[in-house]
């Protein structure tokens, strides 16, 4: 479980984000002229990036190391 924890949190983030976009986008409608609005969406895009290309380097790595071990 412990090799799926990243994947699990990204997608957490993920509709966390979506979540808040959907209540901004419910309670203003006029996104960009918002500037609070502005900064939490780079917030969570920044956010989402992160982690993103964190779960990629994971996954790359389990399967160079799954890769290796069954080649022995």
């Amino acid at each position: 479980m412990r090799r799926y924890l990243l994947s699990w949190v990204t997608l957490g983030v993920l509709v966390w984000i979506i979540i808040n976009l959907a209540l901004i986008l419910a309670n203003g409608g006029t996104l960009l002229i918002k500037e609070d609005n502005v900064a939490v969406i780079v917030f969570e895009l920044l956010l989402l990036s992160i982690l993103t290309i964190l779960t990629i380097i994971e996954i790359v790595s389990q399967t160079r190391r799954n890769g290796s071990s069954s080649k022995k």
